[in-house]
C-alpha cells in the first residue's frame, strides 16, 4: 500500500472496489496502514435495502480504528 500510494496510474478507490483487495481489507493491519498512507479513516458505502417503494440510501460501514 506504501509503494501504490505513489503511483499515480492506482486511485485509493481500487481497494473498495477490486474483489482482489478483499482479504487485505481483513488484516487488522489494513485500517492503520490505509489511514498512514492516506491520512483518512477507510470506510465502505453499502446500500441499505429499503422497503419496497423507497428509494434507495447509503450508509457508511467500517471498522472505527483507535488512535
Amino acid at each position: 500500500m506504501r509503494r501504490l500510494k505513489h503511483d499515480n496510474s492506482f486511485q485509493k478507490s481500487n481497494y473498495k472496489e477490486w474483489p482482489l483487495f478483499k482479504k487485505l481489507r481483513e488484516e487488522p493491519d489494513f485500517l492503520r496502514v490505509y489511514k498512514e498512507c492516506y491520512r483518512e479513516t477507510f470506510r465502505i458505502e453499502e446500500e441499505v435495502p429499503k422497503r419496497k417503494g423507497e428509494a434507495s440510501d447509503f450508509a457508511t460501514s467500517g471498522a472505527s480504528e483507535s488512535a
